[in-house]
């Protein structure tokens, strides 16, 4: 000071000197105002001492001990101010969360039914004394409603349920619970009821049981109607820990009762009659910064968060997308992508290598493209052809019918074999024609193919005629009672004729007295039967026919005569001479036997020998002319 009294140093004038200002909060409404201070420094508080105390409290208070073994039943009361105050609900919000904690969980009883006190019925307690300390909510009553009492509801959120907390058959029965979504939840009764009302005695409403082994805590929120009148409602928040009596929260003794609030009017909780912030506003948003919705500035979640679909970023870009194709890896799905493959797969992404096509002139169900006939086989794969499988060029893979079909012959196979030929002689019995087939035959039958027994061999079949022939089976009316003895051959028999029978005269045979023209004539010797002909044995055949036992030649006078053979074989042999211009030619026979002679052999009656009866046979054709 100087001598005056005046600071030497007062920068803001106010009367004391800068060397002894006391800096702090000058306002008296402050929570923190120190009347000692003469510098205001800005850190005046206004809301940390909160409301003074009002007579609005909750109680926690030991109920039993015991009951259930090892576990302690509490009861929590909300105190009123004044004794017609109504107790509406018990709530919890994203801006007041109502939570219950215990450290070893709470009890409920099986016998017990909901989750409020009208599921408790006393008259049950003697035979299910366990009964009693179930934990359950309520407003007013600690068992079922009576008079006009009315038992308490119940809401809760889809995301965030609280019920089955107090429900002993839940999941989540005895465990710790809250309530602080942005949907809420409460239990409540309507105003008017009397159970909402405090009680007489202690001014206090009951509004839930605990039955716990361990420490509880927690903080419980309560809507107010003052006097019982609803447009008046108050809203007090409670801490609890444990048993005792606990004020309202933001209330104390040296509450200085401003008018503390969100002052901003962009938070939710915006009250226009706060004078003081006191940084309670809360900015509803998205607090989860994995969220593509993510606010920073949000300070409460509201659930509105979104988030990326799995596999995607916020803008909907795939996290892996390896071939570029717009579609993420974990969601490809491998497949026929080929639209004209018969397994496409319109779903697929990623094309694999399983692509199945229709064959060549089919569809995807194995039916043709193009079949105009309708018979199951496709234009392009037809096969014409003889489809009768009865003709002989049938073909069994042809598919379609031509005029193709050839048949056998009627009585034949397709090869040109009869089908019945009994006797095996190439032409069929159906066409076979009776008739004689041995063409020395007088009635041989050039058409026939079945030689029948019918033959006629016509020659002389006097035994004592010389141009008998043993093999004829009909006369034909010419024997020769004299034999042929024209020795010159000029065709009467004479003096001449006579000369040349008398030069063999006496001789026998077979030197004849050396005469060459007669051993010529008489030393005919037939060459054997089995050296001309060998008999066909027909069952030794490679493909016998079936009657081959019985053929045979039935001809009695054939040199091959078979007296078995009952089915002619057509094979009958005469043995002779064939030549016609032999002296002793048999028309008859059709083997050669070596036995044809070009002159005449004067042993006319065969004895060996020349003789008398040779010279009186010469004299039978004495004078004949040929």
């Amino acid at each position: 000071y100087d001598c005056d009294g005046v600071c030497l140093n007062d920068s803001d004038g106010d009367g004391v000197c800068d060397e002894f200002e006391i800096e702090g909060c000058t306002d008296p409404a402050a929570c923190n105002y120190d009347e000692a201070n003469s510098e205001e420094d800005g850190s005046c508080d206004f809301c940390s001492c909160g409301e003074p105390l009002s007579g609005y409290t909750l109680q926690v208070e030991e109920h039993a001990v015991g009951g259930i073994e090892g576990m302690t039943t509490y009861r929590f009361y909300i105190g009123m101010e004044n004794a017609s105050d109504f107790l509406s609900a018990m709530y919890g919000s994203l801006q007041n969360p109502l939570t219950v904690s215990t450290s070893e969980g709470f009890y409920n009883d099986t016998f017990a039914t909901g989750a409020t006190a009208d599921g408790i019925n006393p008259a049950f307690f003697p035979l299910f004394p366990s009964l009693e300390y179930d934990s359950w909510v309520t407003i007013g009553t600690s068992s079922q409603v009576t008079g006009a009492q009315v038992a308490a509801s119940t809401v809760e959120s889809n995301f965030q349920p609280w019920v089955g907390a107090f429900n002993s058959t839940s999941g989540m029965s005895g465990q710790d619970f809250a309530i602080d979504d942005w949907y809420g939840g409460a239990w409540y009764i309507t105003n008017g009821a009397p159970n909402g009302v405090a009680d007489a005695e202690n001014q206090r409403v009951l509004i839930m049981q605990l039955t716990t082994a361990g420490d509880l805590s927690g903080t419980l929120n309560a809507q107010i109607f003052p006097d019982g009148i609803g447009a008046d409602e108050i809203f007090k928040s409670f801490s609890f820990d444990g048993a005792g009596t606990f004020n309202a929260n933001g209330e104390s003794s040296s509450g200085a009762g401003n008018a503390c609030g969100c002052t901003d009017p962009e938070a939710s909780n915006y009250d226009e009659d706060a004078e003081y912030d006191n940084d309670s506003c809360l900015y509803p948003g998205c607090t989860d910064a994995t969220a593509c919705n993510y606010d920073a500035s949000a300070t409460t979640d509201d659930a509105s968060c979104s988030y990326a679909d799995e596999g995607y970023d916020c803008d909907g870009n795939c996290l892996v997308d390896t071939d570029g194709d717009g579609v993420c890896d974990q969601f490809e799905v491998p497949g026929c992508m080929d639209d004209t493959a018969c397994n496409y797969d319109a779903d697929a992404t990623d094309a694999d290598e399983s692509c199945e096509y229709a064959e060549d002139g089919y569809d995807c169900d194995g039916n043709c493209l193009v079949d105009t006939d309708g018979d199951g086989v496709c234009d392009q794969f037809e096969v014409p052809g003889c489809m009768d499988d009865t003709a002989c060029n049938y073909d069994a893979n042809a598919t379609d019918a031509d005029e193709s079909c050839e048949y056998a012959a009627d009585g034949y196979d397709c090869d040109g074999n009869c089908l019945v030929d009994s006797d095996g002689d190439g032409v069929c019995d159906a066409f076979e024609i009776a008739g004689c087939m041995y063409v020395q035959a007088n009635n041989y039958d050039a058409g026939a193919t079945d030689d029948n027994g019918s033959c006629v061999f016509e020659g002389c079949m006097d035994e004592a005629a010389f141009n008998y022939n043993v093999y004829a089976n009909a006369s034909d009316g010419d024997c020769n009672l004299a034999p042929i003895a024209d020795f010159n051959g000029d065709g009467v028999v004479q003096n001449q004729d006579l000369l040349d029978f008398l030069l063999a005269y006496g001789q026998t045979g077979p030197e004849w007295g050396g005469v060459d023209w007669v051993q010529a004539a008489c030393n005919v010797v037939a060459t054997p039967l089995e050296d001309l002909y060998t008999p066909t044995d027909y069952c030794a055949a490679d493909e016998p026919v079936d009657v081959c036992a019985e053929l045979g030649c039935m001809y009695p006078m054939a040199s091959n005569y078979d007296p078995e053979a009952t089915t002619e074989s057509g094979d009958c042999v005469w043995t002779g001479c064939t030549d016609s211009e032999a002296f002793n030619y048999n028309p008859v026979a059709n083997l050669e036997d070596d036995t044809c002679t070009y002159e005449i052999c004067p042993d006319f009656n065969g004895d060996g020998q020349v003789q008398a009866q040779d010279l009186l046979d010469f004299l039978l054709a004495w004078g004949m002319t040929y």
